[in-house]
């Protein structure tokens, strides 16, 4: 074990780190998000050399070291597995990564087993203790063999961790805030904390006890996120029927650019106008076939619906044959494991659902990232089928930036809603 308390120190570490593979934790301050903390410790082994090497940022135990390391490290041509890539990028541009926990929970549905060291200050607790919790991940690790790694699925999660820690970072500017004061940092903003765990990768959104994907609008639990800007207001872009129109738009199928839910409303109605009654029945009814099965009925007189149970037929054919199925952007593989006890032809399809809605989220919040990243306005949320800016006065002629980037070609119809918060919105038309 090497402790990096000397430029000699570091000259041995980067050296060996030119090349072979490693492994990373970094340790941070406090149970506080990422954007709010600052590393303590970075714990690396080198797997080939059988090399430990410990850097402290202010461990009473260990000679500091300064953070820029972070980012030389970050750049070296080690393949490295970390741990937590996306709360890594809060402190240098993690290259050549793979994310061991997501990658083999999103292969196997089981988790690495470390230690996150969530305690109110890590440097009351001594060193040799968080060295020893460290190695006893290390075992864990390295009995896994990654020589058939999906390439497919790390770079989808290196383009995800990347996404969404563009947007967490930004955070979210608060007025009598619903959770914990103590969230709120001296900017007056909160963040939020995806968390990619899932067995399609659709990332759950929850910090401190508040879950930002599953805000109750009805209960108010919205009208407390508002403008940063002095004039400033919060904008919403909202896909309509985007599970069907990202299936549609799969198999090529002609949707209208009109509701699509109105569209197959008038089809099992059989009629031309739909009371709201008749409307709101026809999105329930939508629902419960693509969950739940398509009868013969509906195959016969919904082209749509007809097009869906083929696909789901032959989808169903190659997942038995090959125990996985890919996905449609990011051609990853859904292996049986993920299934579990879940394994209907319904049941696969609809996680290929979530996978597209997902991936294409991906790619969409890193363009959105890229092209606001010298602006003022900010991608404060995204919660599945609906994007949340935080836009000043100056830059409200962005909208249409914003929706041509959300929709570049024109076959993903979006809402765009404006309000002073989150849960005061009005339709914009633009």
């Amino acid at each position: 074990m090497i402790f990096v308390e000397s430029p000699n120190d570091f000259k041995k570490l980067n050296d060996s780190l030119s090349g072979g593979t490693c492994i990373l934790q970094i340790i941070l301050k406090n149970k506080n998000h990422p954007a709010n903390n600052e590393p303590i410790l970075l714990l690396i082994h080198h797997v080939e050399n059988s090399q430990t090497f410990v850097l402290s940022f202010g461990h009473p135990d260990c000679i500091d070291i300064d953070k820029s390391v972070l980012n030389i490290i970050a750049n070296t041509n080690s393949k490295k597995y970390i741990i937590d890539h996306k709360n890594s990028l809060y402190f240098a541009n993690f290259k050549n990564c793979i994310d061991i926990g997501w990658y083999l929970y999103s292969e196997t549905l089981t988790s690495v087993s470390y230690h996150s060291f969530r305690y109110t200050d890590i440097r009351s607790i001594p060193l040799m203790n968080i060295l020893k919790k460290f190695n006893d991940t290390l075992k864990n690790i390295l009995n896994y063999d990654f020589s058939k790694i999906d390439k497919n699925s790390v770079h989808f999660e290196d383009s995800f961790s990347r996404a969404l820690y563009g947007v967490e970072k930004n955070g979210l500017c608060v007025q009598n805030f619903i959770g914990d004061k103590s969230l709120i940092n001296q900017s007056g903003l909160v963040h939020s904390q995806y968390n990619m765990f899932t067995p399609t990768s659709r990332p759950s959104n929850r910090f401190g006890n508040i879950n930002y994907a599953a805000l109750n609008k009805s209960e108010g639990q919205r009208d407390c996120f508002v403008s940063r800007f002095e004039e400033g207001a919060l904008v919403m872009m909202d896909y309509e029927s985007y599970h069907l129109r990202l299936f549609g738009n799969h198999i090529k199928f002609n949707l209208p650019t009109t509701s699509v839910h109105e569209y197959l409303g008038k089809l099992y109605h059989g009629k031309d106008n739909l009371t709201e009654e008749e409307y709101s029945l026809s999105k329930k009814i939508t629902f419960n076939l693509i969950y739940g099965g398509i009868d013969e009925d509906i195959k016969n007189n919904v082209p749509f619906m007809r097009e869906v149970a083929n696909f789901v037929d032959e989808t169903w054919k190659q997942y038995t044959n090959n125990k996985f199925v890919s996905t449609w952007y990011y051609n990853r593989k859904l292996n049986s494991c993920l299934f579990r006890e879940k394994e209907k032809p319904y049941v696969v399809f609809n996680y290929l659902l979530q996978s597209a809605e997902t991936e294409r989220n991906c790619n969409i919040l890193l363009n959105l990232n890229e092209f606001l990243k010298c602006k003022k306005t900010k991608c404060i949320l995204y919660t599945y089928d609906a994007f949340l800016f935080d836009i000043p006065k100056d830059e409200f002629l962005l909208i249409k930036d914003l929706q041509q980037i959300m929709n570049p070609n024109d076959d993903f119809p979006i809402k765009t809603f404006v309000g002073a918060n989150y849960g005061d919105m009005v339709e914009l038309k633009v």
